[in-house]
């Protein structure tokens, strides 16, 4: 799947998931960009990886988002933060 193949999905399941849901693409985080992010009670980022992606970058991008690697969870291509 590419990336916008993801991001539909992921968004569609999100918005089912809670009428109140704010969601925002593409937010400067530090020095990185997060590729999709939720506001509920709780702010959740999610950085989509899709076939032609590789993880080169991805402990930079966690790190900058203030969070450890161990709250983070892969969803089938998204990184859950």
């Amino acid at each position: 799947m590419n990336d916008q193949e993801i991001r539909n999905i992921l968004i569609s399941f999100l918005k089912g998931s809670n009428e109140k849901i704010r969601i925002y693409q593409e937010k400067a985080i530090g020095g990185s960009i997060c590729d999709l992010m939720s506001v509920t009670d709780c702010l959740t980022g999610y950085e989509i990886k899709s076939d032609q992606d590789d993880y080169s970058r991805l402990d930079r991008q966690v790190l900058q988002t203030g969070t450890s690697r161990k709250k983070h969870q892969r969803l089938s291509g998204v990184l859950q933060m």
